[in-house]
């Protein structure tokens, strides 16, 4: 029996004898089938693997888009923060609200808790050029889908859903680098403006 095969096309397989003898101890005869051609394809196919081994790896480290820091909403109804919640996901909690007066009521949530340091985005993971997790409407508790990238070093897209992105809403939020918010959340009027 005679194999061809693209790689060894000026060599014959016999291995008829073989099988016919049961043996298993089949050698390639050197004259016959030269080893240093065999070796060579073999070493230019494990080069090209490694090589995109290597360029897999290099596109799919790059790093993803900064979306950590302070946020001003888009109305300027408040600032958010977002940060690391986890190995590889974001989280966003609301850190301050422009009050007109010291003694106004802090906004609440659908719950009647305050919502300072409501963590109402949750569990971002990087997909491709932007963030996807859930967000939740502290008026009323509603979850939504989220979707969330960088426009620009300094504006933020967001868009949250129900099911699909086309049944949604996109909010366009822009970096707070205004002073820290207090710890209270309550941040005087004018500080958004």
């Amino acid at each position: 029996m005679i194999f061809r095969t693209p790689l060894f096309k000026n060599y014959d397989f016999r291995l008829l004898s073989c099988i016919q003898r049961k043996s298993t101890n089949f050698k390639l005869n050197p004259t016959i089938y030269p080893r240093n051609r065999i070796m060579k394809h073999r070493s230019t196919s494990i080069i090209a693997s490694l090589f995109i081994l290597a360029c897999s790896s290099l596109a799919s480290s790059a790093a993803p888009p900064d979306l950590i820091g302070d946020w001003a909403t888009g109305k300027n109804q408040a600032v958010t923060q977002i940060y690391r919640c986890g190995d590889d996901l974001l989280c966003g909690e609301l850190v301050g609200f422009p009050m007109d007066h010291a003694t106004d009521a802090m906004p609440e949530t659908w719950n009647h808790q305050p919502q300072c340091h409501f963590v109402f985005i949750r569990f971002l993971s990087h997909q491709g050029e932007s963030w996807e997790g859930t967000i939740i409407n502290p008026r009323n508790g509603n979850t939504y889908g989220a979707d969330l990238r960088l426009v620009s070093q300094n504006q933020l897209k967001l868009r949250g859903y129900v099911l699909l992105q086309l049944l949604g809403a996109t909010r366009f939020w822009t970096r707070y680098d205004g002073p820290p918010p207090p710890a209270d959340c309550r941040m005087p009027a004018n500080s958004l403006n």
